[in-house]
């Protein structure tokens, strides 16, 4: 996996956002990273925006992030929907990269971000197609069944996510999958499965 910035393809990784190609090249002013864990994405964001927020719940990450000293990034302590309804105002991008499963209400969750963003959300997770198949070939539980699936995680299915992105307020602009996962092994189930997946939105 090549570095960030962007070198014209889309690039993930399922612990940061990710970002489409032309979003380098478009400079804006304010971008929000809920669930922003250490930091580090988050200032990875300083590259197309003037001013960051990175949100998260742990006070050890946040801490963590703090000590990065990124200039015209604010780390708060908080969880995304406290953010989400104290902000006093509204920020050009919102992103989210794996934050969805520790989310129990979906639908107030993206009815928060909709208030909030002028221009853009972009939500990436874990791929449910790699992540519910272990190396054996075992599927690990239904993919339809969703709701709590570990302690303090909801499973939901690509279109539950879809249709309340565009439930709430949203456009869908790209639905991306990452590229193909692959193992030490080419008879491995998992191998040619993608890793992660992204909603590329916008207000509608």
């Amino acid at each position: 996996m090549r570095p960030w910035p962007l070198d014209g393809a889309w690039r993930l990784t399922p612990r940061g956002p990710l970002l489409p190609d032309e979003w380098p090249r478009t400079r804006l002013e304010s971008v929000a990273d809920l669930g922003c864990g250490d930091g580090t994405n988050t200032a990875r964001l300083r590259h197309v925006a003037r001013r960051v927020w990175g949100v998260d719940s742990d006070a050890d990450r946040i801490d963590r992030a703090r000590a990065l000293q990124v200039p015209g990034t604010l780390f708060v302590h908080r969880t995304a929907e406290a953010w989400l309804a104290e902000a006093e105002w509204p920020v050009d991008a919102i992103v989210c990269a794996c934050l969805l499963a520790f989310v129990d209400d979906l639908d107030r969750f993206l009815r928060l971000a909709r208030a909030r963003v002028r221009k853009r959300l972009l939500l990436s997770d874990w791929h449910p197609m790699a992540c519910w198949i272990d190396p054996s070939g075992r599927l690990l539980r239904p993919y339809l069944a969703e709701g709590a699936s570990v302690p303090g995680e909801v499973h939901r299915t690509v279109s539950t996510v879809t249709n309340a992105l565009l439930r709430n307020g949203f456009a869908l602009r790209s639905l991306i999958e990452s590229p193909a996962r692959s193992t030490s092994t080419a008879d491995d189930p998992v191998s040619g499965l993608p890793v992660a997946i992204a909603w590329d939105c916008v207000p509608a």
